[in-house]
């Protein structure tokens, strides 16, 4: 049985859709790798890849709908987090570009890539931003 929510956290863990999206990418790699060196049919990578955006848009949406929440935390463990991952997927960018990676490969592997770049600071900072007190509910 789930643990009663409080008044700041939603329903709809964000954290929980967020990782829905990496998985779903994870999924959309693993199919189009399973069809290497042919070409897989465009539907499959491209439902997927849908799939993931959608629930990286509803990981958004739940969580700027949050009422009392420590922004400011947030923020402080999202943007160093958003810099890394930038790095990192800026390195494997760089590896298939290198690897002569072309067309739609190229294309689904780039937006996969950009909604991992964006979930994961997402994960990591509201993970710790849930867990810090804020003062409208301390008092």
């Amino acid at each position: 049985m789930d643990a009663p929510t409080t008044a700041a956290e939603p329903k709809i863990n964000p954290a929980m859709w967020a990782v829905a999206s990496v998985v779903f990418v994870i999924a959309t790699v693993a199919t189009l790798a399973s069809y290497m060196p042919d070409t897989p049919p465009h539907w499959i990578e491209l439902t997927l890849l849908g799939l993931g955006a959608l629930a990286y848009l509803v990981a958004v949406v739940t969580l700027v709908s949050t009422r009392v929440f420590e922004w400011a935390t947030f923020l402080n463990v999202a943007k160093p987090a958003f810099i890394a991952v930038l790095a990192a997927t800026g390195v494997i960018e760089f590896a298939f570009l290198y690897d002569d990676t072309r067309g739609f490969s190229l294309t689904i592997l780039t937006l996969g890539l950009g909604i991992v770049a964006l979930a994961l600071p997402l994960i990591l900072a509201y993970s710790v931003a849930r867990h810090v007190p804020s003062p409208k509910r301390s008092g």
